[in-house]
C-alpha cells in the first residue's frame, strides 16, 4: 500500500526486499530535493556515546556516537526500538545493560534528573499528551524545564518568565498572539517549536527529538528542519527519530537503520537515501 491505496499484489516467491521498497516509495524519494551535505568533524570526543544498550524486549544491542554539530537519525519500522533508545538515554527507562557516556564520561545511573543536569533534553513522541501543558501559556511551557533563571528568591518572577519566553519566541519564530497565550491555541508546528525551545531554555547540548514533525504541516516541517540544522551548526548533538523515513535524508548527516532491536545498517553521504534506509530496516 502507498498513500492509502493498494498499488500492487505480489506473489510471495517474487516479494524480494528491493521490489517491495520500490512499490512502497514510488516516486517519493526522487521528488524531494536533499539539501547540501553538512561538514561534521568527528575527530574529537563524541558528545554522546552509547555502547551495547539493552532495554528488553525491543532494544537488544545498540551502539553509536554523536559528535558536536552532528544530526544522527534513527530510522526503522514500528517496534524497532527507536523511542526506547531515546528514553533510556534520557534516563526515563533504566537499561538492562550497556553504557551511556557524555563527553567521554560514563554515566553510572542515567536518571532523568542526572541527564538533564548533563545537558540532555528529550522531546516526546506524543506532543499533545506528554509534550505540552495545554492550559498553561506559551511562556510557562517554555520555562518548565528550568526555573533557575526565572526565579526571584524562592518565587517565580513573572517578568523574568515573560522576557525569557519572548526571547525564545523570537529566536524560534513561534507564531503566537502573545507570550501568555495558552499553548493549546497554537498550531501543531508552533507547539512543537515551543517543546524544543524548552530545552534550549535549559541549555541542553544533546537533543533527543522523537518524531518532531509528527502532525505538523509541510511548512512547519521545513521550519523544524531548518531549526534542527541551525542548532547543530551551533554545536548541539542531535538524535532525530522519525517513522517517516523519507524525511531522514532531508535533515540528518548520518542515519542508523534499526531492525529487531539492533543497528541493521549505517548510511551517510550519497548512500543516505530513503530507499536505502527502508531497505536496511526491512532486509531479512
Amino acid at each position: 500500500m502507498r498513500d492509502g491505496r493498494v498499488v500492487e499484489t505480489v506473489d510471495v516467491a517474487e516479494a524480494d526486499t528491493s521490489r517491495i521498497v520500490a512499490l512502497m516509495l514510488g516516486d517519493t524519494a526522487a521528488a524531494v530535493e536533499r539539501p547540501p551535505l553538512r561538514k561534521v568533524d568527528r575527530s574529537g570526543v563524541p558528545l554522546l556515546s552509547v555502547r551495547g544498550l539493552r532495554v528488553p524486549p525491543k532494544v537488544l544491542d545498540v551502539s553509536f556516537d554523536v559528535h558536536p554539530g552532528e544530526i544522527l537519525g534513527l530510522g526503522g519500522l514500528m517496534g524497532s526500538g527507536r523511542t526506547e533508545v531515546l528514553r533510556a538515554i534520557a534516563g526515563f527507562d533504566p537499561p538492562a545493560a550497556g553504557t551511556i557516556s557524555v563527553e567521554g564520561r560514563e554515566i553510572g545511573r542515567p536518571t532523568a534528573a542526572a541527564m538533564k543536569r548533563l545537558g540532555v533534553g528529550m522531546t516526546p513522541e506524543d506532543r499533545k499528551d506528554e509534550g505540552v501543558v495545554p492550559l498553561l501559556g506559551v511562556d510557562e511551557n517554555l520555562v518548565l524545564s528550568d526555573f533557575r533563571a526565572v526565579r526571584s528568591g524562592p518565587a517565580i518572577a513573572p517578568g523574568r518568565v515573560r522576557r525569557a519566553a519572548e526571547k525564545l519566541i523570537g529566536r524560534l519564530s513561534i507564531a503566537t498572539a502573545a507570550a501568555d497565550t495558552p499553548i493549546v491555541n497554537l498550531s501543531g508546528g508552533n507547539q512543537q517549536k515551543a517543546v524544543i525551545g524548552r530545552w534550549l531554555h535549559a541549555g541542553s547540548r544533546i537533543l533527543l527529538l522523537d518524531e518532531p514533525t509528527r502532525g505538523v504541516d509541510v511548512q512547519a516541517k521545513a521550519e523544524i528542519y531548518r531549526l534542527v540544522r541551525e542548532l547543530a551548526d551551533a554545536g548541539a548533538a542531535i538524535v532525530f527519530v522519525s517513522g517517516e523515513l523519507e524525511e531522514l535524508p532531508l535533515v540528518c548527516d548520518r542515519v542508523l537503520a534499526l531492525r529487531g532491536g539492533r543497528v541493521a545498517g549505517e548510511l551517510t553521504g550519497a548512500e543516505l537515501t530513503t530507499d536505502s534506509v527502508l531497505s536496511a530496516a526491512m532486509a531479512a
